[in-house]
């Protein structure tokens, strides 16, 4: 049975959530079987230059999602799970530079946002990849609610020039996918 990198993910990403509950001969043998041809996988996403998104954010989305942990991935490097959604290649690539004190400020901000009732946020997760070819889930919010949210943020007082500006850009990219119908405006369908 051959499986496609996003599945592939997926089932070593269960197999080893399964593991830290319990050690289970069964379930390590899976593991190692899923951990080899996930080596391999990625040598070939590496090979094509599929990859976009930093290596350490991937590792902290990794980390994120074997602990269970459902965190949103809030900034720029969103913009990456949206392109791939649409099947295009940004130019020029948004940044996959992943700042932890900017997005728990998104991530506190959002909740403001959502109790103003300024905001109803669907969400989804994607398996990005490193340039290295590693694998990793980022959740993100529906393209809507991401526009919404942007257009929320650059009204809230205190925000700079620069942080209205990358605001307006996220915008903008979001909603040129959305308007050349490459983009759904919600995840429903995925």
């Amino acid at each position: 049975m051959t499986l496609d990198a996003t599945t592939l993910y997926w089932e070593h990403l269960r197999v080893r959530q399964a593991l830290r509950a319990g050690n289970d001969d069964h379930l390590s043998a899976r593991l190692q079987s899923l951990t080899e041809h996930l080596d391999e996988m990625m040598l070939v996403i590496k090979a094509l230059k599929i990859g976009s998104v930093s290596e350490p954010l991937v590792e902290l989305l990794d980390t994120w999602a074997l602990a269970e942990e459902e965190r949103l991935v809030l900034g720029a490097p969103a913009l990456h799970v949206y392109s791939i959604l649409a099947g295009v290649r940004l130019k020029p690539s948004p940044s996959s530079n992943y700042n932890a004190d900017e997005n728990q400020q998104l991530e506190t901000l959002l909740r403001q946002a959502t109790e103003a009732g300024v905001l109803e946020s669907t969400f989804t997760e994607q398996v990005v990849f490193s340039l290295s070819g590693r694998p990793g889930a980022m959740r993100v919010l529906g393209p809507l609610s991401f526009v919404k949210f942007h257009q929320w943020l650059k009204m809230q007082p205190g925000r700079s020039a620069l942080q209205i500006r990358q605001s307006q850009q996220h915008i903008d990219v979001v909603e040129r996918l959305i308007s050349a119908g490459l983009l759904s405006g919600t995840f429903d369908q995925y």
